[in-house]
């Protein structure tokens, strides 16, 4: 009976002392991890050093001086070199305005570790909570009594996307566990949705802008009662640039995308006939300038993260005037000259571009466009053939 019981009381030993261990990690000072068990106690402050035991059972001491975190259990603790504020949180003590901090290289309890904010506590003889950004150093939440200095602390933290709801928390905060770690927690998931909704907002906008060539021919059509069709146009290339957005409908960049777009370029021509059977020549000159919003629609035939092929058909208001317009009718014999009638252009009309183009390196745009239909001829008795078209290099930001 009493080797039973010295036996019960061997294996209720082994027991507890398995019970103290805890799956964990250690990573150190270098980087380098092991993976092993770390005795873990009824911790009320935080460890100034662990035991650890590595997978052969091999057991050793490791401070903050060996390591730059470890994981036990469901904790993690991170190591970090921190002002400790030491002033008495006893009510009966006043504060006498002495610096009562002291700096020291001690393990955080990570409490939340998020974007932006992440959150940390240290106990010694009192609780301390240590908040941090991407962007910022561990700072400590300092508490008084009667003194609310953390809440001024945290409302100056500008990585957080304010709402009333988060800044009357931290009006009604106290200094808790509990209240600290439901702030930072609803901060970073209020800061989070919004970023991703403006995100994803701003990237369903492309704005492009650019210029290049448009290049158009001209012919008249009309009845042989008139000399208009006898006209022989020149060709005409002119710079041309143009601004504007595509917007997609659904997210993460789709397909499908809205288009508006405003161009100019001016078009000048001059285009002439000789009938010498009546010693009549013929000149016309033209020098249209226009200016170009459209609307449409864009489809990427090809669809990749570097590279986009796509066809888009618009609507065009076309606005232009003409710095000149003229037909001129000269004897050929006496050299005698007759300004006759023009054609009748239109200072507004519609036209239908049609677009082909790539995207390459996610912000060049090379594109072709051609006017399927539009004339800016107003005349009944005539009108126009020939090729609008532009050729150019936008720039996407």
């Amino acid at each position: 009976m009493k080797y039973v019981l010295l036996f019960i009381i061997f294996i209720s030993h082994l027991n507890v002392k398995s019970q103290n261990y805890l799956p964990g990690k250690i990573t150190f000072l270098n980087g380098v991890q092991d993976s092993g068990r770390i005795e873990k106690k009824s911790w009320l402050t935080n460890p100034k050093r662990i035991k650890f035991q590595d997978k052969l059972g091999n057991e050793k001491f490791f401070t903050s001086s060996d390591l730059e975190s470890f994981e036990v259990g469901s904790y993690r603790y991170k190591r970090a070199v921190v002002k400790i504020d030491q002033y008495s949180i006893d009510i009966f003590d006043k504060f006498s305005g002495k610096d009562t901090t002291i700096i020291d290289t001690v393990f955080l309890k990570v409490l939340v570790s998020g974007i932006p904010l992440n959150l940390y506590q240290y106990v010694d003889f009192k609780s301390h909570y240590y908040i941090s950004t991407d962007s910022s150093g561990i700072e400590e939440l300092i508490y008084r009594i009667n003194n609310y200095t953390y809440h001024d602390q945290i409302q100056k933290i500008k990585s957080i996307v304010w709402t009333e709801n988060l800044t009357n928390m931290v009006r009604n905060m106290n200094y808790n566990e509990k209240e600290i770690t439901r702030f930072v927690r609803n901060a970073n998931t209020y800061t989070k949705y919004n970023e991703d909704a403006s995100l994803k907002f701003k990237e369903r906008f492309s704005f492009f802008a650019g210029g290049g060539i448009a290049y158009q021919t001209l012919k008249f059509e009309s009845s042989p009662a008139f000399n208009y069709r006898r006209l022989n146009f020149s060709n005409s290339t002119a710079p041309i640039i143009s601004a504007g957005l595509d917007f997609f409908f659904l997210k993460n960049e789709t397909h499908l995308a809205f288009r508006m777009q405003l161009s100019y370029y001016s078009f000048k021509t001059t285009g002439e006939f000789s009938i010498p059977s009546q010693r009549l020549d013929g000149k016309y000159i033209i020098h249209q300038n226009n200016l170009i919003p459209s609307f449409g629609l864009s489809y990427n035939i090809v669809h990749s993260p570097d590279f986009k092929l796509y066809a888009a058909g618009n609507v065009a208001i076309c606005i232009s005037n003409y710095k000149e317009n003229s037909f001129i009718l000269k004897d050929s014999q006496t050299g005698v000259t007759n300004l006759s009638t023009p054609v009748i252009f239109s200072e507004k009309w519609i036209a239908f571009p049609i677009q082909l183009g790539c995207m390459f390196n996610k912000h060049f745009d090379v594109r072709l466009s051609f006017l399927a239909a539009g004339t800016f001829l107003e005349s009944p008795a005539v009108s126009e053939s020939g090729l609008k078209s532009s050729f150019q290099l936008l720039y996407r930001f």
